[in-house]
């Protein structure tokens, strides 16, 4: 799969669940996904840019607790610490992205996990 360079949230939980992933989308991020798109275009182009901060602390609450649901969190997640799963994972990974640290691994695996579980 070839991933476009956007940054529309929403498009990009589409095409996340579309693909197979392994994603749970909380209903706050899926309520507020064109909000959060908004936010990362204009925090680029307008230097005026301003946002609550109770509007950001609930983002980052909620942007946080999705995080967590997908089990994508600095700490490498259970099922990575299988040595056989981790290398399966690696395996889908070109070779200049192998090296990365554990939070981009669980990133992968939410991507992956179902190729790697199907070939069990």
């Amino acid at each position: 799969m070839t991933v476009p360079n956007i940054h529309k949230v929403s498009k990009l939980v589409k095409m996340v669940s579309d693909n197979g992933a392994n994603l749970v989308l909380t209903d706050w991020i899926d309520d507020h996904s064109e909000m959060l798109s908004e936010w990362e275009a204009q925090t680029r182009y307008d230097m005026d840019f301003l946002v609550e901060k109770r509007k950001l602390d609930t983002a980052m609450k909620e942007i946080g607790a999705f995080l967590k649901v997908n089990g994508i969190e600095n700490e490498l997640r259970k099922e990575l610490q299988d040595s056989v799963i981790k290398e399966k994972l690696l395996k889908c990974l070109p070779e200049n992205k192998r090296g990365c640290s554990d939070f981009e691994l669980n990133c992968y695996y939410i991507m992956f996990g179902k190729k790697i579980r199907m070939d069990d």
